[in-house]
């Protein structure tokens, strides 16, 4: 097409085949979409899905210029057999609502939040479930790649967390790279099989850490507003600077480690205790120089 196509209710199709179209022209699809095989070709058009999608089989998003998947929340892409939209798109990748794929994998490159986005991989060792740096434009952003082992998460960046980032759950490891650098937001983690590391620098307003198996590691500096941990058997690992406006009472039952270096500056203006309370950790190791605003610090 020379001037782009645009489909403007439901398609239902065996294979639907974007082929060649003229750069800079935009393929819409302003209604559902369902198909047992999506292909693109590598030219310089855009590919727009305002609505719900369905792809049976897997789908490697070809050289396009820019693809949108979703324009609301409750919009849902479902690419079964997997999706890749990380190794061939040139432009800017959109997403909005929720896309899963069903225990395969899902590849991101840079993305952009159009609206709050769930991305969730189902629940099975090909579950792998990796994203490029987001812009959030303030909107929420929730990963789960359920429960299996070997479903690991991978998060370059998360700047604006205004909105919030979920890791609801993760098979293997799940790790993040730097939250919060623009604005915080709050960063929960619900659970996750093989645990979680932060490796840059965190920024969040809540940091709620509800379970995990093994250890939540933070390689980067730490603020936050709140720190709440819960009655659970993994282990919390500050390697950096740690700045906690609010009492921080940490109530996870295996181990702290707060500091790495001689250097570096725990600050928990309301109050730390790792012992007194219902449960507690069964160790605690510092490292630097603690500090409170004139509150009290009851350790382990």
């Amino acid at each position: 097409s020379q001037a782009g196509v645009t489909f403007s209710s439901t398609v239902g199709a065996g294979i639907l085949a974007i082929r060649d179209t003229a750069d800079n022209q935009d393929i819409t699809f302003s209604g559902d979409v369902s198909a047992v095989t999506l292909t693109t070709t590598g030219n310089l058009y855009d590919v727009i899905f305002q609505e719900d999608v369905t792809v049976t089989n897997d789908v490697t998003f070809a050289a396009i210029r820019n693809l949108d998947i979703g324009g609301a929340t409750d919009d849902t892409a479902t690419f079964t057999g997997g999706l890749d939209t990380a190794t061939n798109v040139t432009g800017t990748v959109t997403i909005a609502g929720t896309i899963n794929t069903t225990n395969t994998q899902m590849d991101l490159g840079a993305v952009t939040l159009a609206a709050d986005t769930t991305l969730d991989t189902g629940n099975a060792a090909a579950g792998v479930l990796n994203v490029g740096a987001v812009t959030s434009g303030t909107n929420a952003l929730t990963l789960d790649s359920g429960s299996t082992a070997g479903a690991t998460i991978g998060l370059t960046s998360f700047a604006d967390a205004t909105g919030g980032l979920t890791i609801r759950d993760a098979g293997g490891l799940a790790t993040i790279g730097a939250v919060g650098s623009g604005a915080s937001g709050d960063v929960t983690i619900t659970n996750s099989q093989a645990g979680v590391t932060f490796s840059s620098t965190v920024g969040a307003g809540i940091l709620a850490i509800t379970d995990t198996t093994g250890t939540v590691t933070v390689q980067g500096d730490l603020t936050a507003a709140t720190l709440t941990t819960a009655n659970q058997d993994y282990n919390v690992q500050f390697d950096e600077d740690v700045t906690v406006t609010a009492d921080a009472s940490f109530l996870n039952t295996g181990t702290v480690a707060l500091g790495s270096a001689n250097d570096d500056v725990l600050l928990f203006d309301g109050g730390i205790n790792t012992t007194g309370a219902g449960s507690n950790p069964s160790g605690t190791t510092l490292a630097g120089i603690l500090r409170t605003s004139a509150d009290q610090v009851d350790l382990g």
